[in-house]
């Protein structure tokens, strides 16, 4: 889901990627995931929900819709694990 401020799931290879193909450096790297990712990074506006969702642009309501959306993922993903441990821990009839 992503965070206010910085990207909440990354492939841990990003970085990596970003120093040795874009030519990042280690400062550059920090900055972009811990300043402009997130809901910063997706909307270019805030990473305060109350004003994306008073934000009229575009922009703005693609990072609520993507929260929104990523809430609900995680939510699936519990309910599924949840649903499988209840089975396991049922004794068999």
């Amino acid at each position: 889901m992503p965070c206010d401020w910085r990207r909440s799931e990354l492939d841990l290879g990003a970085g990596l990627s970003l120093i040795n193909e874009k030519g990042m450096d280690y400062d550059a790297v920090t900055d972009l995931l811990y300043h402009n990712s997130g809901l910063p990074g997706v909307s270019g506006i805030s990473d305060d929900m109350r004003k994306l969702l008073a934000n009229p642009a575009p922009e703005a309501r693609e990072a609520v819709e993507l929260f929104i959306y990523r809430i609900g993922r995680q939510l699936d993903s519990v309910a599924a694990r949840s649903a499988v441990l209840m089975q396991w821990s049922s004794p068999a009839e």
